[in-house]
């Protein structure tokens, strides 16, 4: 009952609840019958992090509530960083993550104004904590990444959100030119990037 006390001759079903919008293992109540007033759980993995209570009544007797207790899920300690690369380079995100083993990783990107995160698969490492994406182009500038890391006991934490920026490449560069004096000079070079492109002359 709710003072602590076996009543033997209840045979009825006990129910477990977690408080403030836990679960266990993807529900939020277990349900087990007592046998001779006893009623055993097992594998109350709660699967939300916070601060909780359990919750135990069989409908007969009056219910009772443990004390609050927390669940820690798994921590990032470092944080994805901001990357700037050139049309065509490769780009690198990480991320230093703590928790119950065996941690799992899941890289996600929003393209810019979409709002909406998808698994990341356009690159290697989108499962670890270290993950590059393939050559970048100008369409990529401005694409959010972030991970989502999942501990041994299902509990989640996902990091900040990173920007990958993507400058322009010179692809061919200009070259040196000879001409008389008094003649004019011409160069040229050929250059990818986020549109419009400009140019700056010096001498």
């Amino acid at each position: 009952d709710a003072n602590g006390n076996v009543v033997t001759g209840d045979t009825s079903n006990v129910t477990i609840g977690i408080s403030s919008g836990g679960t266990f293992m993807g529900t939020s109540t277990l349900t087990v019958a007592a046998s001779s007033g006893v009623a055993t759980f097992s594998n109350l993995i709660p699967t939300t992090a916070g601060s909780f209570a359990l919750t135990a009544s069989d409908g007969v007797l009056s219910g009772a509530t443990s004390n609050s207790f927390t669940v820690t899920g798994p921590g990032i300690t470092i944080q994805p960083s901001n990357v700037t690369v050139t049309v065509g380079s490769v780009a690198n995100f990480s991320v230093v993550a703590t928790g119950a083993p065996t941690l799992t990783y899941v890289w996600q990107y929003q393209a810019p104004g979409s709002g909406t995160w998808l698994p990341f698969g356009g690159g290697t490492g989108v499962n670890t904590a270290n993950m590059t994406t393939n050559a970048t182009s100008a369409a990529t500038s401005g694409f959010l990444f972030r991970v989502v890391v999942t501990d041994g006991n299902g509990l989640t934490a996902t990091s900040n959100a990173a920007t990958l920026t993507v400058g322009p490449a010179i692809t061919t560069q200009p070259s040196n030119v000879t001409v008389t004096a008094g003649n004019p000079a011409s160069f040229s070079v050929v250059a990818t990037g986020v549109p419009t492109l400009t140019d700056r002359k010096s001498v």
